[in-house]
């Protein structure tokens, strides 16, 4: 997801050359009831993610902390009016670690979820 993508910013490769995230959790503390994202997945998600509920939880404790180390081209796309993850917590995080930000007229924002015209956006991004 969009997390691991802004961890890649911890690595120096060649081939990164841009880093492009869709309203991507930033701070996996923030997120409200992630208690519940283990259970959610499994049951909305029936063998799409395969973890121990052990091993999520040492993930949420042990996750990597993007960092400004190699600077690459990174850019969030975000959902205007995204109640899951709260654009106040993308704007921080952009402000840290050097990102672009393009607010979309949109709710939280998945890659099933873009329309026409967010399609557009990307478009023009890529």
């Amino acid at each position: 997801g969009g997390y691991a993508a802004l961890s890649l910013k911890n690595h120096s490769h060649p081939k990164i050359e841009k880093i492009i995230a869709i309203s991507p959790v930033v701070d996996f503390n923030n997120v409200q009831n992630i208690s519940t994202l283990p259970n959610y997945l499994s049951t909305s998600h029936p063998g799409w993610y395969r973890f121990e509920e052990q091993e999520f939880n040492n993930f949420i404790q042990n996750s990597p902390k993007p960092n400004n180390e190699y600077p690459v081209n990174t850019i969030i796309i975000h959902g205007e009016f995204d109640e899951q993850i709260k654009v106040d917590d993308i704007e921080k995080y952009c402000q840290n670690f050097n990102t672009e930000l393009r607010l979309l007229k949109a709710n939280h924002l998945s890659l099933n979820r873009l329309t026409r015209e967010n399609l557009d956006v990307l478009d023009e991004i890529l």
